[in-house]
């Protein structure tokens, strides 16, 4: 079964299987993936739109760097726009959506595995920005998050974040207030959940 470069590339990147300013070699990776340096080529343009991975003449291509800096950045668009999504998703909407996050939500709460855990929180936030039925806004989200993933990778040790054992809640409230098109408390509600993964990841990097 052949892999897919660029899934399986991003994977790694986000994950820091692969460390932010390693150098990416085409002919290292090609025979790493069993494949010619076309796919290569080709999933490293699609990682450097994404803002993984930056090519340059001088220095090939190499995994972009990550900062607390980037992650207050990233925080202050996702919060912007939660407006949106919590607009969309409230109008928008199915209740088959609706009832498939409430399984997840279910899921969660049986769930203590703090990896898990985190898989799953990234599962629900595509399904509500999925939910929007704006292909465009949920794959802007997605890529901040996968920048943002790679923040909390670095700075928060393993096993050692209580930030997911809160979202079994968290999430219902969203479902809730979404049901009965309460707008603003949606909103409110992604803010808060956005701000608390902040502030876990500010907090770790001060005791640094």
């Amino acid at each position: 079964m052949r892999v897919d470069v660029y899934t399986e590339l991003k994977r790694q990147i986000i994950e820091l299987d692969v460390k932010p300013g390693e150098v990416l070699h085409e002919k290292d990776l090609a025979e790493s993936f069993h494949v010619s340096r076309t796919p290569i080529r080709e999933a490293l343009i699609r990682l450097e739109s994404e803002g993984l991975v930056k090519v340059s003449r001088g220095r090939g291509a190499y995994v972009t760097e990550i900062s607390l800096q980037h992650l207050k950045e990233s925080f202050e668009i996702r919060s912007f726009l939660a407006e949106l999504v919590g607009q969309l998703c409230v109008s928008r909407a199915t209740d088959a959506e609706y009832a498939e996050m409430e399984a997840l939500i279910e899921q969660i709460g049986e769930e203590n595995d703090p990896v898990t855990l985190r898989n799953l929180d990234m599962v629900f936030h595509d399904l509500v920005n999925q939910s929007t039925h704006n292909t465009l806004l949920a794959e802007i989200l997605t890529r901040l998050r996968n920048q943002v993933s790679r923040v909390w990778d670095s700075n928060i040790p393993e096993g050692d974040d209580h930030y997911f054992s809160g979202i079994h809640e968290e999430f219902g409230q969203v479902v809730t207030a979404a049901r009965e098109n309460d707008t603003e408390k949606v909103v409110r509600l992604l803010r808060s959940h956005l701000t608390r993964f902040v502030d876990e990841i500010i907090g770790f990097s001060a005791r640094g």
